[in-house]
């Protein structure tokens, strides 16, 4: 043991991407329609996602477990 471990954040790598999150300013709000016109108009952005989209692509992932 050294002292000196490496964690994920410290990692970077050629072509390395990075993901933000952007979460509803609305507690509890019904979300109707997502305009994501301007975040993907900004620079260095490779691709905008949301959950419509994600399905498209992606199982759901169980947020808790049942016996079974």
């Amino acid at each position: 043991m050294t002292g000196h471990a490496q964690f994920p954040d410290d990692v970077t790598l050629l072509g390395m991407l990075y993901a933000a999150l952007g979460r509803s300013s609305q507690p509890y709000a019904r979300i109707v329609s997502i305009d994501t016109t301007a975040a993907e108009r900004s620079p260095g952005v490779r691709v905008v996602l949301t959950g419509e989209r994600a399905a498209a692509f992606a199982k759901p992932v169980p947020t808790s477990w049942t016996p079974g």
